[in-house]
This record gives C-alpha cells, sequence and structure tokens, in this order.
C-alpha cells in the first residue's frame, strides 16, 4: 500500500494539542511558582506541556505513514470503557474503595474479550492493597475501605 495521508493519526495528534493548549489556556489562572516552589498550577502545565509535545509527534510521525485498517468497532467493548471510570466515581464514596475497585476492574476486564475470573479477583485484590497501602495509609486520604454497615 502506498504512503498517503493517515487521518486518524493526524487527527487525533491534532485533538491531543488543542485539548492541550485548552488547558494551558484555562491554567492562567492558576499561580506558576518555581521548580523550587511549585504553585498550584505548575504541574498542570507540565502535563499539558507534554501532552502538546505527544500529540505533535503523533500527528508528524503518523501522520503520513500507510494508512491504517479501520477495524469495525465493538460497541459492548466501548461501552465497558466508558463505564469503568463512570462506576469509580459513583461507587467510590457509598460503597467504599473496594466495591468501587471491583467493579471498575470487572469493566475493564470485559473490554478484553478474555476475562477470567480468577485474574480478575487476584487483580482486584492487588489493586484494593495497592491503593489503601497508597492513599489511604500514606497519604492520609479518608477513604471508606468498605461501605458503612448501619
Amino acid at each position: 500500500m502506498p504512503r498517503g495521508f493517515n487521518g486518524p493519526q493526524m487527527i487525533g495528534g491534532v485533538l491531543l494539542v488543542g485539548l492541550a493548549l485548552g488547558g494551558l489556556w484555562l491554567n492562567q489562572a492558576h499561580e506558576l511558582g518555581t521548580f523550587r516552589r511549585m504553585g498550584p498550577g505548575y504541574f498542570p502545565m507540565l502535563v499539558f506541556l507534554a501532552m502538546a509535545v505527544v500529540g505533535i509527534a503523533i500527528a508528524v510521525a503518523d501522520g503520513w505513514r500507510r494508512p491504517a485498517a479501520v477495524e469495525r468497532t465493538n460497541w459492548r467493548r466501548f461501552a465497558a470503557a466508558v463505564a469503568a471510570p463512570v462506576a469509580f466515581g459513583l461507587l467510590i464514596e457509598p460503597l467504599g474503595l473496594a466495591v468501587a475497585i471491583a467493579a471498575t476492574t470487572a469493566l475493564a476486564a470485559l473490554t478484553t474479550g478474555k476475562a477470567r475470573p480468577l485474574r480478575i479477583i487476584g487483580l482486584v485484590v492487588f489493586l484494593t492493597a495497592l491503593c489503601w497501602m497508597v492513599f489511604v495509609s500514606a497519604l492520609g486520604i479518608g477513604i471508606a475501605l468498605f461501605p458503612a454497615l448501619g
């Protein structure tokens, strides 16, 4: 297949740059500070700049390669990928960290098409323990591990 304009890659890179520029514009209201004394806008600025660089790299490097074959969309997998973070956000407060991670992991596993129950359970246990150690134990964020009973 001859080289040509690879539209999806180019559009994806341009969209990433556009989102980064929008984020940089919105971040103007926050004080940047210095490298030694970072303000609330310093780290988001770095993330948006990195996002813009990646978007430019995608647009330039992949924009003129051979066009990729467009696959048919699997809407069930797409819905599971969208539902996973939404479920986490909706479940974390009322049902606790463990339930939110279990639901998110189960939904994310549906996106692969190769979900195995024992692997999902092991991943849920590992992720729950890791998130509890990092966020509750180390950072002191008050997130309930399980829902309050009664």
